[in-house]
C-alpha cells in the first residue's frame, strides 16, 4: 500500500468483514500468515485477537523462516 492510503482503518475494517464473513459461512476458525517484517499487519491481527500458531501447512517449509502464522477462533 502507498503510504498515503495507510493509517485510514482500510486494512483493519477488511479484515473486520471478511471474519464476520467466515462467521456468517459458519467458520469457527480463521488462520492466516504474513511476513515476518511486516511489523503493522502482526499488530493488527493482534489487535483483532489473531495468536501466533505453528504453520498449518507443508507446503512451503523453506519459507517458514519470513513467515508468521496466525489462527482466530471465531
Amino acid at each position: 500500500m502507498r503510504p498515503e492510503g495507510r493509517g485510514h482503518g482500510i486494512g483493519e475494517a477488511l479484515t473486520r468483514d471478511l471474519m464476520e464473513q467466515a462467521r456468517a459461512d459458519g467458520h469457527r476458525l480463521l488462520r492466516l500468515d504474513t511476513g515476518k517484517k511486516l511489523t503493522e499487519a502482526i499488530r493488527l491481527y493482534e489487535k483483532l485477537g489473531f495468536q501466533e500458531c505453528p504453520p498449518y501447512h507443508a507446503d512451503t517449509p523453506q519459507m517458514d523462516a519470513f513467515i508468521k502464522y496466525f489462527e482466530c477462533v471465531l
